[in-house]
């Protein structure tokens, strides 16, 4: 259990409470490919991807409820290339796909959710972001406007 705990402290990065979301604003999710492998693994060896998506359940299962952040493993976001990606959503605002990513991203994920969710909305902010959800951003998708049907 020590080294379990251990272990999520480290996925866990310490951030100020201005970062913190407050009760009532945006939900968050976090969609992390779970078959992601590296561009060197064996065939049939997706490890890498699973092992960030069960970290970042790991970590982001571990914040209040009042954040509004989940996590979801998905079987592909079709960004092969780039190594593990995850995406970043706020429903109704702006979505986010990240690439090169590993299974101590985890703790990133989890500072970009809380960044996303601690805005009442537009896009996720460049400041405070860690350097992998800088580097390693793929697409910024704009919200769809209403269609009035």
């Amino acid at each position: 259990m020590g080294g379990q705990r251990k272990a999520m402290t480290e996925l866990r990065p310490s951030l100020d409470d201005s970062l913190m979301p407050m009760a009532g604003q945006r939900d968050v999710v976090v969609l992390v490919c779970s078959t992601c492998k590296k561009p060197d693994s064996a065939d049939g060896d997706n490890s890498s991807g699973a092992m960030l998506a069960d970290a970042a359940v790991q970590a982001i299962g571990a914040e209040p409820p009042v954040n509004r952040i989940k996590v979801q493993a998905v079987e592909c976001l079709g960004n092969c290339k780039r190594g593990c990606s995850a995406a970043i959503l706020s429903p109704g605002d702006w979505h986010y796909v990240f690439g090169n990513l590993d299974a101590g991203s985890a703790g990133d994920l989890l500072v970009g959710a809380r960044l996303m969710g601690s805005v009442a909305e537009g896009p996720l902010p460049w400041r405070g972001r860690p350097s992998s959800l800088k580097t390693g951003m793929i697409a910024r998708i704009p919200p769809i406007a209403e269609t009035g049907s």
